[in-house]
């Protein structure tokens, strides 16, 4: 009988020790999975500063680089570089005064004259703008084309229509003649006619003598017996 209570001690403590041993692994186990677990959430969550690096920021025409701000650039040196701007809006606002000196000797004009915004005009050498009437005689011979006329620079007396004759004599040639300082520089020839109701004529023309400023358009015959004379019209072409 003792043996056998012996022998079931014996097992007793035997399967108490294993259990204790089986306790004891399943804490170590237990322990070294919350030491994992911890140990990954530590790993995982800390954030880790990243060390320094250069950078290279690419500023093309394609893909500029957007500035806001004042941007001063103290590192030009003392040469001056060229600065092109393209980005300007089609209409530009000005204020205050503007000064440019660049521009060519000659400018381009351009005018809209429309019909119901007509610009006012005056045309200077149209035939009615400044028109002129004189009678050369022997007894007025001479008439000298003035520098101004109306308050306008005259370039020069425009004959366009001539008539005439003679008292006494007729049946040849009456000179009509452009003189300056007492020289004869042209002489254009009017034919007198026949008598006809007293009086030699000369048919009315129309012509196209130009007389400069300066210069005298003179009767060519100037004996008062002949009575000849030349009755003048047209206009002065001013500047």
């Amino acid at each position: 009988m003792q043996l056998k209570t012996t022998g079931r001690n014996v097992l007793d403590n035997e399967t108490e020790g294993e259990s204790r041993m089986q306790r004891r692994y399943t804490k170590i186990i237990k322990s070294a999975l919350i030491g994992m677990v911890l140990g990954s959430s530590i790993a995982w969550g800390a954030g880790q500063t990243p060390p320094s690096a250069p950078v290279t920021v690419v500023n093309t025409t394609a893909n500029p680089v957007p500035v806001t701000g004042t941007v001063n650039v103290g590192n030009l040196g003392a040469s001056t570089l060229p600065v092109s701007v393209t980005n300007f809006p089609a209409t530009q606002a000005v204020s205050g005064s503007v000064n440019v000196s660049n521009f060519p000797s000659v400018q381009a004009v351009s005018v809209t004259n429309s019909a119901t915004a007509p610009l006012l005009a005056r045309v200077l050498n149209a035939p009615g703008s400044n028109p002129f009437v004189g009678v050369l005689t022997s007894s007025n011979t001479t008439h000298t084309v003035p520098a101004t006329v109306n308050g306008l620079a005259v370039e020069s007396l425009a004959i366009t229509q001539i008539s005439g004759g003679c008292s006494g004599i007729g049946s040849f040639a009456l000179p009509l003649q452009d003189v300056i300082g007492g020289s004869v520089l042209a002489s254009f020839i009017f034919q007198v006619g026949t008598l006809q109701n007293g009086f030699f004529h000369i048919t009315t023309q129309q012509t196209q003598i130009y007389i400069p400023t300066g210069h005298s358009v003179v009767i060519g015959d100037n004996v008062a017996p002949h009575g000849c004379r030349f009755d003048l019209s047209g206009y002065y072409v001013t500047q």
